[in-house]
């Protein structure tokens, strides 16, 4: 569900440009006989889109000493309206671990941008708010992301609004009919219009996209744990069961999967020792270790994709139809970041035939 997936094979006869990523992911999909290909292709595409979106604000945040966590995190103290959170609460917002909160409040009372405060009546709670250095610095902060889209500046308006209907439907399990939830767009306008923040749709949409990544991802992850498992050794594991000779250079395999060489290794490391895959010379470079896959890997990967099937890979409130949608409103952003992608990890396709055989 990273870029790889869709890019094993992505570069065709055509000058050199990639292929649709997404439409590739979905043949090779198909093409195995592995189930829900419009889910997968939908949680695929909305983690690629995390990643950019991510990246991009980023950099965007970094002459500000903030990255993306930092800044919701800022966010959510503004809309509190002054209120002081508790830190369980805020780190349920974030949706991440009370650990990972706990982190992230140390690095913004470090800088002076929120001050943790004594709890009345609970000497067992702390309470955290944002300090006046914090609000401007988040203002100048919303007024960056703005200039460049939140990230998502390839879409269109009508594909924002798609998107941000859709995806707020995920990990929304309250009990309430569809009709009645309140509409997450309005909500966000009128929010960020009584602080004077630009551009609430592209706000909205980027902010909806990477709590959809979450969501999915914590869900996948949570299938995959019983088989010891984690999610980039499941995308590796994928990615060399769709490789020509199911077999792969540990760089390569970086590049596919998004990571630095050293997380890339340690990925084989594990997956080596589980004897799902060996690790072997390469026949015409003696300085190249590939990674191939075993035929105890491709168990692996048809047990693992029945698991992500069984949850609708963690996207299992969309229906078939917003799963498409979703992806087809995503696809330019991902369009303009996929070439890159795709030469730094181009491979070959496996053949159709001959899957496992010669392997041990």
């Amino acid at each position: 569900m990273t870029a790889g997936w869709g890019i094993v094979g992505g570069m065709g006869a055509t000058g050199g440009r990639a292929a649709d990523p997404l439409a590739v992911a979905e043949a090779q999909w198909r093409a195995r006989g592995w189930p829900d290909a419009d889910a997968m292709v939908a949680a695929r595409a909305i983690t690629r889109a995390h990643r950019v979106v991510l990246a991009r604000v980023d950099a965007a945040l970094a002459p500000l000493g903030l990255v993306f966590g930092s800044c919701e995190a800022l966010v959510r103290l503004e809309l509190a309206d002054g209120t002081p959170l508790p830190m369980g609460q805020l780190a349920e917002l974030l949706e991440v671990s009370p650990t990972a909160v706990t982190r992230l409040v140390d690095r913004l009372e470090a800088a002076q941008l929120a001050a943790r405060v004594p709890a009345t009546g609970d000497r067992r709670s702390t309470l955290v708010r944002s300090t006046p250095a914090g609000r401007r610095r988040l203002r100048e902060a919303m007024d960056r992301l703005a200039g460049v889209a939140y990230g998502i500046a390839e879409l269109e308006p009508p594909a924002r609004t798609t998107l941000v209907r859709a995806l707020a439907l995920l990990g929304r399990d309250d009990g309430r009919r569809r009709a009645t939830r309140p509409d997450p767009l309005t909500a966000t306008r009128e929010r960020w219009a009584a602080r004077g923040w630009r551009d609430p749709e592209a706000g909205a949409c980027a902010t909806l996209v990477t709590r959809a990544h979450r969501v999915a991802h914590a869900r996948i992850s949570a299938a995959l744990a019983p088989r010891n498992l984690t999610f980039a050794q499941c995308e590796a594991l994928v990615l060399l069961e769709l490789a020509r000779d199911h077999e792969l250079p540990v760089g390569r395999l970086a590049a596919l999967l998004e990571v630095n060489p050293s997380t890339a290794t340690r990925v084989v490391d594990h997956l080596e020792r589980t004897r799902l895959v060996d690790r072997v010379p390469s026949g015409g470079d003696g300085r190249t270790v590939l990674a191939r896959l075993r035929a105890k890997g491709t168990r692996a990967v048809d047990d693992a994709v029945a698991r992500m099937a069984a949850i609708r890979f963690g996207v299992a409130e969309l229906g078939m139809t917003e799963q498409r949608r979703v992806a087809r409103a995503l696809g330019p952003l991902l369009a303009a970041t996929a070439a890159p992608a795709a030469r730094a990890a181009r491979v070959e396709p496996a053949p159709d035939a001959g899957r496992l055989r010669s392997r041990r």
